[in-house]
């Protein structure tokens, strides 16, 4: 079991100071990947850092409340967190880049995002010290995860997820991208032209999505010990928040009509992939566990106080 030093508002408090930290980084980087890239945005405007701060802080605040429920040791957590947000921010927001054709050099999304992810992690660290009776060896719990099914089992399992995964970002990609095409042949717009090999791009950018969302995501469910539906929020709602929200807040400068449906079928894909992977990979930690704490008392009155 672990302890937290920190009650909810003390723990908003410091996930804003983190975000802080967060948002100068974000600025930094963005600066110096634009002295090498085509700068990821044109301008910046008080709206759109408010609300990118805001999704700084409510990630923070959920992540912190995840990583508290596993068994680590600083280091870990550390690596951990690091690898979390380099993935989400880096790697699938890059492949979002190379499926959509948005002409945004990837590049210099990964020294952002590597920027990013390495303050987030110091700092969340530093932030949100956690008591832990007996911090369990990483690999032990790995390897513990991994004994409970049979190989052939595992390989089922992870192709199966593979393929649903595929499927559901090339489906989802079909229904939405006849909203956004129009805007491929706006001079106004800087998205790349739709091109002969455009659909084998999109493609191996899905698959190679699918396979990263798998290796990446299977640790934490070897480290979960609560309940599948309290795992199916801490794992979706910051998928939802990091991979769907902050890109259309991010990119203020493409035209709203092409945001908003991305965020809809970024929405819709990260939820039912994480229903894809949880009913796959979730291993409960024993037939007779409990609702871990933060999910049925996160909104209690007591905890607040």
């Amino acid at each position: 079991m672990t302890k937290s030093p920190y009650n909810y508002t003390q723990r908003i408090v410091v996930s804003v100071m983190i975000a802080v930290g967060c948002m100068l980084v974000y600025l930094l980087s963005d600066y110096i990947s634009g002295l090498f890239y085509p700068p990821l945005h044109h301008t910046f405007t008080i709206p759109a850092l408010f609300f990118l701060f805001l999704s700084y802080v409510i990630t923070i605040f959920f992540v912190s409340l995840l990583f508290e429920q596993f068994s680590l040791t600083l280091r870990a957590k550390f690596i951990s967190l690091f690898f979390y947000f380099f993935f989400l921010t880096g790697g699938i927001q890059g492949l979002i880049h190379y499926i959509m054709q948005t002409g945004v050099q990837v590049e210099s999304v990964f020294i952002v995002s590597g920027g990013i992810s390495l303050t987030t992690a110091i700092l969340m660290v530093k932030g949100f010290p956690i008591i832990h009776g007996d911090p369990q060896p990483y690999f032990k719990q790995m390897n513990d995860y991994f004994k409970r099914r049979s190989l052939f089992d595992w390989t089922a399992r992870i192709l199966s997820a593979g393929a649903f995964m595929f499927v559901t970002y090339y489906l989802m990609n079909s229904m939405i991208f006849p909203f956004v095409e129009p805007y491929y042949d706006k001079e106004s717009t800087h998205f790349l032209a739709y091109y002969g090999n455009f659909e084998a791009i999109k493609r191996t950018a899905m698959v190679t999505h699918s396979a990263m969302m798998i290796l990446a995501f299977i640790p934490l469910f070897a480290l979960w010990k609560g309940s599948k539906s309290s795992l199916l929020f801490w794992f979706g709602f910051p998928l939802f928040i990091v991979v769907a929200l902050q890109p259309f807040i991010l990119y203020f400068q493409w035209p709203l009509g092409f945001r908003f449906p991305i965020l809809i079928q970024m929405t819709m894909i990260m939820y039912i992939q994480a229903i894809i992977l949880v009913q796959l990979f979730y291993l409960p930690a024993d037939k007779n566990y409990e609702e871990e704490r933060y999910f049925h008392s996160m909104w209690s009155y007591n905890k607040l106080t």
